[in-house]
This record gives C-alpha cells, structure tokens and sequence, in this order.
C-alpha cells in the first residue's frame, strides 16, 4: 500500500474507533453534524477545538485558513466518510473528490495538494472529499465492501440492476449502500456549483453532456493538456452514475469526471489541482456575474 493511501487511511482508522465507541444510538451522521475528535485523528499535532454545533475545526496557520471537516457518514464497514471545506464564503459550494473507485487512488494526490495550497482564489467554497468508498480504498479493490460498485448505485432515472458477479455490479437497488446516501445527501445539502471525481486508469476529461456548463469542461481540457473524450462503459452499461445524478438533482451543477493513467508526474499532479481551481472561479464568477 503506497503513502498517500497510508495517509488517508490511518486517520480514518482513529476516526473509526472513535465511533465505535460512541455512547450514541446512531455514530452516522450527516453534513450538519461531525465527529468530535476525528480533527485530532487526522493532525494530532494541532489544537483541536468543537464548535457549539459540533462540527470540528483546526485552528489556522500562517500560511492557511481554518479548515472544517465533517464526517458525512460512515462505510459499510464503519469507516468514515470526510469532508473537509478549505475555504468559506457565501458562494454555492465547489467539490474535488479523490476517489470513488478503491483501487483507484491517484485522486488523492490531487485533493492533497488542493488541501495544501496557498493559491486558492477568493471567494470560493471550497471542498474536498478524498474518498467516499474508504473500505475499498483500504482493500485495494473497485467497489465497496459488499462488492458494489458506487459509480453505477446513484438514484439516477437510468438506474437498473446490472453486473451481478462483476466488479461493476450495481448493487441491488438504486441507493442501497450506506456511502451512495451519504454523499447523496451532502450533496443535495450543498447544492455545488461544481463537483470533479478523479478516477484512473485513463488520459481524458468525460465528455459529460449533462453539465450545467460544459465551457468548464473545455477550460479544464486546455489547462491539463487532457483530450475531452466520451466514455465507453463496454459491456456494463454506465448506469447510477454520480456525475448524472448530481446534474440531474442540482440546477446550475456541472460534474465530470477525469481519467488519470496509472503513474501521473508531480508536475501532472500540480497542474491538475491548479486546473480545478481555475474552473473552480470561473463557475463561481459566472453564478455571480447572474
């Protein structure tokens, strides 16, 4: 298991024995409420403080602002789910979501450096999610814990049941797995003007139609260098998909997805972030503009 993995799963390790053991008859929880403590599992070295609504922050740096996470809800396994904001404003949110997939972790490299950044434009709501499926990332495998894969469990009008025995399984409704709610529900809370899903093993932007903006698309192309290229799901049909469900739900959204190759230079890595942010002001200067 490679360090940025180790990284993101440890914290979650801590955070996971927290709520275990919870005197509370529900450890889930949703974006309005968040595990006291899971701040101190993630950056031990830093004062932790627990607002009177129970969210978790970190005091700020000299170098960043202060950072709120929330545990949107929990894996199947009993893993949390984060969701940190790095920035706060009045503006609807923008999301980057590392990794969906659990062997596909390239993401995390991505939301890292956008976590560390000093450069983000002012003005933005800005969230990152590193994993909404922690058990697959900690297995090394597509889907979750019950062998579903989460990309094809999004309450979308094209839901059907499709891959049994794959690993692009569906699951057996639309929304059964307990991490498909959870970033459903924080979405539709957050109602984001933009929301980006890193995933590997590909060298394209999706050429997702069903965006609020597809000029966000274009923008982000020309900045990484990556060819906007429509996705073929093979023999699985791509149904349940998180990109449609949220342009589907959240007038104004626009998600896509983009399609990392295996090994990605730091270089790679640097320019996928700043290329988010970009596209990331530009969606919020465009509402405002309104």
């Amino acid at each position: 298991m490679d360090q940025m993995k180790l990284r993101f799963l440890l914290p979650l390790l801590g955070a996971s024995l927290l709520i275990a053991c919870s005197d509370e008859p529900n450890s889930k929880t949703s974006v309005s409420t968040s595990l006291v403590g899971v701040e101190a599992s993630i950056a031990p070295e830093t004062t932790t403080t627990t607002s009177p609504t129970t969210t978790t922050s970190v005091a700020p740096t000299t170098t960043q602002p202060e950072l709120r996470e929330v545990v949107i809800g929990t894996s199947y396994l009993g893993r949390p789910i984060v969701a940190v904001q790095i920035q706060d404003s009045p503006h609807r949110p923008v999301i980057a979501i590392g990794s969906i997939h659990g062997d596909e972790s390239m993401g995390l490299e991505v939301v890292e450096r956008l976590r560390n950044s000093p450069d983000i434009p002012e003005g933005l709501n800005l969230w990152i999610i590193p994993t909404v499926n922690p058990d697959g990332l900690a297995a090394s495998v597509r889907g979750n814990a019950r062998g579903v894969d989460l990309n094809r469990n999004f309450a979308t009008d094209d839901w059907r049941f499709v891959g049994q025995g794959s690993e692009k399984y569906s699951g057996e409704a639309a929304a059964s797995e307990v991490e498909t709610k959870a970033v459903q529900q924080f979405v539709l809370e957050q109602q984001p003007l933009l929301v980006v899903w890193w995933h590997q093993f590909g060298y394209y932007v999706d050429e997702q139609r069903t965006v609020a903006n597809f000029d966000l698309i274009k923008r982000f192309s020309e900045l990484t260098g990556l060819p906007i290229t429509d996705v073929g799901c093979g023999s699985t049909p791509c149904v349940g998909n998180a990109t449609v469900f949220i342009n589907s739900n959240i007038e104004g959204a626009s998600s896509f997805v983009v399609e990392l190759p295996r090994e990605v230079s730091s270089r790679a890595l640097d320019e996928q972030a700043m290329a988010f942010l970009a596209i990331a002001e530009m969606a919020t200067q465009n509402i405002f503009a309104q």
